[in-house]
């Protein structure tokens, strides 16, 4: 039989099984005079005592809300503004604000969240993964259409993502006793699923690429991107002061942030992940192409005067400030046209650099670090076409050392016996 006990001005608590109680307390009354009582639950007794006690003072000065009447939506815009808001970074912060906005909200946010069940969670991820896309919008208003053929469905990382957003937060309205349960958490979010996969260039390609950009003024920094493979913030990022005896050390990176107001900034952020502060040795050409470009850039400063905003950036537009963060795309792109090689992500010169160093028999663990990846398992992940590629290469050479049979010396007395290779 479950246990029942009341304390002062606590209403009444009861043990529902092992490791859960529920607390009921009386808030007022119904329009028909009944009593409104509302549940709390936790994992104790003092828990749950707590929980009421912090109601009972909420409904005293006016800020009280039922938990039976909180709904998805005002729930997550809670959950964001006092658990996300300063803990994680402001452009997670926005892409979870506009994943709430565009996804969530939309379809689950008017359900109660006590009235959330795993099938609503499971129907959701269904939904968003058969067409869960929104049509972008032109600056002038136009819908821009999907391409035929083209899968309507929201990418499995993004599904995931939600799916990280509801969890945890969820998890949270457990811990206020909103809810006995996490229900999101009896869910399995889809199995990710690569949607592209890396394109890097070959030796052949680079030098084209490369060739291309000679008279650019941001030469040096395709350069440094081809034989560093930084990341684009981390690139745009870079000061004179992290080049040390040619060591070039990554410390932070320049991101587009946005704002609470709809506005955004170009501001020094962490960098990715603790292995994403790094060593890189430079080779001897990105040093030469770098002196270059510091004497072309100590022309610039002199032309511009007083107006020169000198931050100590390596790469920077003409008067000193950090480079918008599609600056490099945009070189990237026009170059890619002018050679005739097909699009592809500027990022793809970043798996250029991993590519190239694997396939020239560099280890994997100096490439993981110079990639600046937590483990190898990402490196593996990425590139396991290339090492399939690898392996076959490998069996080819084994093929050519053992192609011809080597005679064996006959020794006196010795029986010959035919030699077979299989």
């Amino acid at each position: 039989m479950a246990k029942k006990s009341r304390g002062n001005n606590e209403g009444s608590i009861r043990e529902r099984k092992k490791g859960q109680w529920e607390g009921r307390v009386t808030i007022g009354r119904k329009p028909d005079g009944r009593p409104n009582r509302i549940s709390f639950y936790g994992t104790s007794r003092q828990e749950v005592s707590n929980k009421i006690t912090d109601a009972l003072s909420k409904l005293q000065n006016g800020t009280f809300v039922e938990p039976n009447k909180v709904t998805i939506s005002q729930w997550l815009d809670k959950w964001m503004e006092v658990y996300q808001k300063g803990t994680i970074s402001p452009n997670f912060y926005a892409r979870r604000k506009d994943l709430i906005r565009l996804h969530i909200t939309p379809k689950i946010g008017k359900i109660l969240l006590l009235k959330l069940k795993p099938a609503d969670i499971k129907g959701f991820y269904n939904q968003l993964a058969k067409d869960g896309r929104k049509p972008r919008k032109k600056k002038n208003g136009d819908t821009i259409s999907f391409k035929e053929g083209t899968s309507l469905g929201l990418a499995t990382g993004t599904i995931r993502h939600i799916h990280n957003i509801l969890n945890p937060a969820m998890r949270q309205a457990v811990r206020e006793g909103l809810v006995p349960k996490n229900v999101v958490a009896d869910v399995t979010p889809p199995k990710l699923v690569k949607t592209r996969e890396a394109n890097p260039l070959d030796k052949t390609e680079a030098g084209l690429y490369l060739a291309a950009l000679k008279d650019n003024r941001l030469y040096a920094g395709f350069v440094v991107e081809l034989t560093t493979g930084l990341r684009r913030g981390e690139l745009i990022g870079l000061h004179w002061s992290d080049i040390q005896n040619g060591v070039l050390k990554i410390r932070r990176q320049v991101s587009r942030v946005k704002h609470d107001d709809g506005s955004s900034s170009l501001e020094y952020t962490d960098l990715k992940t603790p292995s994403s502060y790094r060593s890189i040795v430079l080779p001897t050409i990105t040093i030469a192409e770098l002196k270059a470009h510091k004497a072309r850039q100590a022309q610039e400063k002199l032309l511009a005067g007083k107006t020169y905003k000198d931050e100590g950036l390596i790469f920077c537009n003409t008067i000193g400030q950090k480079l918008d963060t599609r600056r490099f795309y945009s070189i990237h792109s026009d170059t890619l046209k002018k050679i005739g090689l097909k699009h592809r992500a500027f990022h793809d010169l970043r798996h250029s650099v991993a590519s190239l160093l694997l396939q020239a028999g560099e280890s994997i663990k100096t490439v993981q670090d110079i990639m600046g990846h937590a483990d190898a398992d990402t490196l593996m992940n990425v590139y396991a076409h290339l090492f399939e590629e690898m392996k076959q290469s490998a069996a080819d050479k084994l093929d050519s050392i053992f192609a011809e049979p080597v005679p064996l010396e006959k020794t006196e007395g010795a029986v010959e016996e035919d030699i077979v290779v299989i």
